[in-house]
This record gives structure tokens, sequence and C-alpha cells, in this order.
């Protein structure tokens, strides 16, 4: 029988967590409420009123982060009035807040989040999140190689349900890029985390392979770019782990090096399909394809258009409804967005949390394998989202405000201990 007595507050909140996470990837709500978010909005309200119910058992110190963020909540009250008394577009301001409502995670995790045992199982959660949709990426490029009928199946299925964003065939391959990128990205990092601190190496290895290859077939050179930098930014702080972590590390290392020698290899001699993988990728870094070049002639003419928004209202912006008249007014490189919604002072608002967590840790006499992991995670989508909205989103500002809630806990979360004490 089950035993209510050990259900407690937080374990429900956390499966609510769970599934909301999940249904960010999968629109599994929207699904089932014929493309409405009211599900979604529902399950965040039951998230929130468990929040409320325990206030009074939560500590709350004011810090440096909550100071950044209630200053960038404070500048999108401001673009929202400022959209109002000019007459702007409310619809693109309403759209703008419903993105940013997502901060609303840092409550819920500061909730949530209060031992290693709780940030071990979020951890897990966005692994399992992300390795799922890594493996329907992965099936995506194996249908299309040899069946068809499995492949147009799957990919009707995907878009049926909201979760691919782009599933194009160029040649010999097809570029895959679904709705939960940013958890695949994450889970790389939470992977390598796994991979170095539990002794399931093969299985950790694994599920890294996969979501690995499952990025690299998404063909954006953003995410791609932003991963290896991600990944180069934590070989730095690699100088300052352990001495077993750092051995685990670079093993996993000399693992990936021979991986992309083969790939490479493959690509000399010419060796078919996977060589045509390769081969389109060198073509998107380069400028090759098709594709690219008309993206990089459309962004040009959007940049033009951006700056000379951008120039007329740098400080403050021009309200949320603020946008330019090109497409459907939307901007998908986030940060120029930012700054001609709520100015230069809105994006140093927003930003200025991740630099203050890089530093915090910079001046770190010891590097923890938790923290170094999620902030080049952070990193990479931080970096990707320079030309895609990946940030501003569900899934993004979970990582966000995950790193923020992490780099909160005091130093003895980092240790091996079931127990630990607030900073907030």
């Amino acid at each position: 029988m089950l035993n209510i007595k050990r259900i407690n507050m937080r374990d429900i909140c956390f499966f609510f967590l769970c599934f909301f996470l999940f249904d960010g990837a999968f629109h599994t709500t929207r699904f089932i409420f014929g493309g409405s978010n009211i599900g979604r909005l529902a399950i965040l309200g039951v998230m929130m009123f468990m929040v409320f119910l325990s206030w009074t058992s939560i500590t709350i110190k004011m810090n440096n982060y909550y100071y950044f963020i209630f200053l960038l909540t404070g500048l999108l009250f401001f673009g929202l009035i400022k959209t109002l008394i000019l007459d702007g577009d409310i619809n693109f301001a309403t759209s703008y807040i419903t993105g940013f409502v997502y901060l609303l995670y840092l409550p819920i995790l500061n909730y949530l989040v209060n031992d290693k045992r709780s940030l071990e199982r979020i951890l897990l959660a966005v692994t399992i999140i992300g390795s799922l949709v890594s493996v329907l990426g992965v099936l995506v490029l194996l249908f299309s190689f040899g069946s068809p009928l499995l492949y147009h199946s799957l990919v009707n299925f995907l878009y049926e349900h909201e979760i691919a964003v782009i599933i194009a065939s160029f040649g010999v391959t097809v570029r895959v890029i679904l709705s939960g990128v940013v958890f695949q990205v994450a889970a790389i990092f939470i992977g390598i985390y796994r991979y170095i601190s539990s002794n399931k190496k093969k299985r950790n290895l694994i599920f890294l392979g996969i979501n690995i290859l499952a990025v690299y077939i998404t063909y954006s050179r953003a995410l791609i770019v932003g991963t290896i930098l991600g990944i180069c930014l934590l070989i730095c702080f690699s100088r300052q782990y352990t001495a077993s972590e750092k051995r685990r590390f670079r093993g996993l290392l000399v693992i990936t090096v021979i991986a992309m020698i083969i790939i490479v290899l493959n690509l000399v001699i010419g060796g078919g399909k996977v060589g045509g993988v390769v081969e389109y990728l060198f073509d998107r870094l380069f400028g090759r394809s098709n594709d690219t070049n008309v993206s990089g002639v459309f962004r040009e003419h959007m940049m033009e258009m951006i700056y000379e928004k951008i120039l007329k209202a740098p400080i403050f912006g021009h309200g949320l409804g603020g946008h330019i008249d090109l497409r459907d007014g939307t901007i998908e490189m986030t940060y120029h967005d930012i700054i001609i919604k709520m100015g230069i002072v809105g994006l140093i608002s927003f930003v200025l949390p991740y630099f203050y967590m890089f530093f915090s840790i910079r001046k770190k006499k010891i590097i923890y394998l938790q923290q170094t992991c999620l902030i080049c995670a952070l990193t990479s989508i931080m970096c990707a989202t320079y030309y895609n909205p990946y940030l501003i989103t569900s899934t993004g500002l979970f990582i966000y405000c995950l790193c923020i809630r992490v780099f909160l806990l005091k130093e003895s979360l980092m240790v091996e201990s079931d127990s630990f004490s607030l900073s907030t």
C-alpha cells in the first residue's frame, strides 16, 4: 500500500516540475487542450501555490542575484507601461512578458533544491528529458537512411505534436531541431558531470554520445559553436578539479578526440552517408550550403533595421511593444530584441547574474564540478541565443534559474553529504 506519510509537499511539487519540464519539450498539454497553454498555466499555478503554502518555512536573504532579477522585473513593467502610454503593440508586449514569466522558476527551485539529493534528482530529470529528445532526433536521422515509411511517420508525429522545430532533408542527411534542444545541450554537460562523478560510466557515456550526436545533427552553427565553447571553458575550469576528477575528465576527452579522428578520416576517405553527414556540417560552417546563404542575406537586412531601431532609444528601449517591421516583427536574436524593448539597461540586468556566477567561480580556490558543468551549459545556451531565441523560453530560463539556485547554495552542497544549509 502507498505510504501517505512519506509523501511530502516537496515531492509532489517536484513531480509537477518534472512534468512541466517534460511538457516544455514535448508540448503534451498543448496537444491535449487543442493548442492552448491553459494546462501549462494550471501546472505553474499549482507549483506557485505550493511554494506560497510553504513560504513560512523558507528563509530568503537578499543577494546580488535577486537584486538583478528585481531590476529586470521592474524594467519589464516599465516597458509594459511605456507600451501602453505610447500606444505600442500590446500583443508583442504580452507575448514578451509570457516568456519572462518563467523567472518564476526561481522561487520554485528555491523551495525544491535545498540539499544534494534534491539537486541530483533535478539534474537527472533534465538528463532524461534531454536524452529522450535526442533519441527522437537520432531516430529521425537513422530512419531517413534506411526506412522512408518510418521516417515520414515519425516526422508527421513530431510536427503534429509541435515537437519539431526544423526537420529538413539535405542530400544524404537530414537536419533535426526539436523543441527540447536546450535540454539536449544541458544533458551534455550534466552527462559530463555524471560520467566523472558516477561509477556507471558506460551508461552515462552512451547517453552522452547520443546527446552530442543529436546536437550535431541540428547543424545549428550557433548551437554547435556554443557547445564547443562551453566544453573549452570546462577544460579551463578542470585545472582545479580534484585528482580523480581530472583523471576521469581527461579520459573522457581522449575518447572524444578518438571519435573525432574517426569522423574526420571518414570524411577524407569519402565514407558514403556518414561522410555526407560530416560534409554538410562543413558546408554550413563555411557558408557553402544554400540554406546558409539565404539565412545570411536575410540576417544582414534584418540587422540594418535592428540597429536603426536601437539607435532611436538605446538606453531604455521602445517598450515591450517595440519591434521592427520585417516578417512578423519577431527577432530571433534575443539580445538585440531585449535592447529594442528594454534598452542597454535591460540587457545588462539580464546578463549580470551570468557574469556574477562566472567570476564567482574564478575567484574560488576550489572548483566544484556541479557548478562548472552548469555554468558551461548556460554559457553554451547563451552563446547560441545570440542568433536564436533559446534563452527566453520555458527551457532556457529553467537552466538560467537552476544555475542561480545552485550558486546560491552554500559550499556544503558540493561535498559528499546528504544535509546542507542554505545561504539564501
